[in-house]
């Protein structure tokens, strides 16, 4: 089974429709555009330096992050409402794939050292 293979800046996975030479460490230009002006500025030789463990996320990807996790948090809470409420095992599994729709792509959030 393959490895699944992600990209070093924004985590998603990478498709490699080549199986021979090297590996991508990106999934797209633009975040090979970031990789290279975050070592740029981790060397010294840009205006703003950073630690190492620093993260640098646009305003409008955090946003986005900011509205999927309330949305997640509200789903959950409707869930933890209808247990409460000793709702039926249909209603259950009704929130319960509420809850899982609305992770969705969360799992593009994992940041490999």
């Amino acid at each position: 089974m393959p490895e699944t293979v992600r990209c070093t800046w924004c985590s998603r996975k990478i498709i490699d429709a080549q199986p021979t030479g090297r590996r991508k460490k990106y999934c797209s230009h633009a975040c090979r555009q970031r990789a290279y002006e975050r070592r740029r500025l981790m060397s010294g030789t840009g205006v703003l330096q950073l630690e190492e463990d620093s993260v640098v996320v646009r305003r409008a990807e955090l946003e986005s992050l900011q509205d999927r996790l309330y949305v997640l948090r509200s789903a959950v809470e409707v869930l933890q409402a209808a247990v409460d409420d000793n709702a039926n095992s249909a209603e259950l599994v009704s929130v319960a794939r509420e809850v899982v729709a609305a992770t969705g792509d969360l799992d593009r959030l994992w940041i490999s050292p």
